[in-house]
């Protein structure tokens, strides 16, 4: 029963990790789209006026 109890405090201890990063792998994809949107709009007006 020890074994088991030790088993179980590992497995449930791993679950809150997994979470983290799904969280933080979550929160870099919103900043680098939030990066791409911004480097997009400031040079939009350069990219559109070389194709003129």
């Amino acid at each position: 029963t020890r074994l088991e109890d030790k088993q179980d405090m590992l497995v449930v201890s791993r679950e809150p990790k997994e979470e983290e990063e799904e969280e933080e792998d979550i929160h870099c994809t919103e900043e680098l789209t939030a990066f791409l949107r911004a480097r997009k709009h400031c040079v939009a007006h350069k990219f559109l006026s070389s194709l003129k």
